[in-house]
């Protein structure tokens, strides 16, 4: 499933699938339907109807903490 690209911009992710507590470089690309992040040969698609729940200017202390001001 792909559609038009909405907005597409480089940018740091912290994800466990890392094997690293440090964040990596990635590409993130949302189109009208999914979400699609690249970070080295590791690609995610994640479809914008499966995120159920999220709080604009929330974080994480765990994602506070990798990314210091």
């Amino acid at each position: 499933m792909s559609s038009e690209p909405v907005t597409a911009f480089a940018g740091r992710i912290l994800a466990d699938d890392f094997d690293q507590l440090e964040p990596v470089e990635a590409q993130i690309q949302l189109d009208a339907d999914q979400l699609d992040i690249t970070a080295g040969q590791a690609r995610y698609t994640i479809p914008l109807d499966t995120i159920h729940d999220t709080t604009v200017g929330s974080v994480t202390a765990a994602i506070e903490e990798a990314f210091p001001e």
